[in-house]
């Protein structure tokens, strides 16, 4: 972005818990953005990845549909306060949270991913207008190149399938907010 010094980035994948005692601190210097996704698309691509990993980063060796309802283990766990039922609860309670305060702080912004996706020009023009730059440059990535695990194939959709007993597990736990998201639960 042009003009705009980055001096100040922090990545993290912590859920807001780790950063409530200290967030008026932090937004008095940061400006925090918070890019959430669709639960299905976020625990496949971390379903995908935990496979593949040479290490214990979560549950391993599970069906998709499975994955889901399993309880978090391994260095995920780096990630929470406190043991949660499920890998799908560790994606409510993170977005959840950061989507409240990013509605009550105007030092925090919540992106939706598929945006980035559906409108990128205009969600860079919003990201640069929060930040107080405008984008300058504007290259879309390749959206079909899989630069983070290109050996992953990415075609198997039986693989992805998600039970009726599934959804209604995921819209018990979370069907208000999937709602305010207009988040659907077909397989995508």
């Amino acid at each position: 972005m042009t003009g705009y010094r980055l001096k100040n980035v922090i990545k993290s994948h912590h859920p807001m818990v780790f950063f409530h005692d200290n967030l008026d601190l932090l937004t008095s210097h940061f400006k925090i953005l918070y890019i959430y996704r669709h639960p299905i698309d976020t625990l496949r691509s971390y379903w995908r990845l935990i496979d593949k990993v040479g290490w214990v980063e979560g549950p391993k060796g599970l069906s998709f549909d499975s994955f889901i309802k399993a309880p978090p283990l391994g260095y995920c766990m780096r990630y929470h306060m406190e043991q949660l039922p499920s890998m799908f609860h560790r994606w409510y309670y993170h977005v959840g949270p950061w989507l409240d305060i990013a509605s009550k702080n105007e030092a925090v912004m919540a992106v939706r991913y598929e945006s980035l996706d559906d409108q990128f020009e205009d969600t860079l023009h919003q990201i640069g207008r929060f930040l107080c730059t405008s984008p300058s440059n504007v290259i879309r990535p390749n959206r079909t190149k899989n630069v983070i695990m290109p050996d992953v194939d990415q075609q198997d959709r039986q693989a992805y399938q998600v039970s009726h007993q599934t959804v209604l597990f995921l819209k018990k736990i979370a069907g208000d907010l999937l709602n305010r998201l207009n988040y659907d639960l077909d397989i995508r």
